[in-house]
């Protein structure tokens, strides 16, 4: 196994990779920070995570199967004396970043065991129709080769 080429210069790159194609730059990234350390907090740090993975499984040479995944977010620690706060957003975009800090400034100052939801994400445009394939229905269809279908009896839980 070989060792990876050392990178040259890794925060240019997550500047580029992470925070260009989310709009943020290191002044937004300072102004959230200092919104955090603005609140009884004495330390506070970012943390952005984007990963990539892609899986195949060759059989014979052909593809057989394929997955793949995205892993982002940021997290945020807020530490006020011996008190610390996280939060975590799967979105890496400024409003997200801006409630997860507020979240981790308020757990970190208030100390309560209480729950927060720092980012409620809304729901987008509607890509596939809601339909869910192994629900029961009065009745199913069972295709057959050469595309035509017959009406099979119903399923009773």
């Amino acid at each position: 196994m070989t060792n990876p080429t050392p990178v040259s210069d890794p925060l240019s790159i997550a500047r580029e990779v992470i925070l260009r194609p989310s709009g943020l730059d290191d002044a937004r990234l300072d102004r959230v920070v200092s919104q955090v350390l603005a609140h009884s907090v004495d330390f506070a740090d970012l943390y952005f995570q984007l990963a990539h993975e892609e899986s195949w499984a060759l059989e014979d040479g052909i593809v057989k199967e394929g997955s793949a995944a995205i892993e982002q977010g940021v997290g945020v620690r807020a530490l006020a004396g011996e008190k610390t706060g996280f939060a975590y957003s799967d979105e890496i975009i400024l409003p997200a970043l801006e409630e997860a800090s507020r979240a981790a400034r308020a757990i970190a100052s208030q100390g309560s065991n209480r729950m927060v939801q720092a980012w409620q994400p809304r729901a987008g445009h509607a890509l596939y129709m809601p339909l869910d394939p192994v629900a029961p229905t009065p009745t199913r269809w069972r295709g057959s080769s050469g595309w035509t279908a017959r009406r099979a009896p119903p399923i009773h839980a």
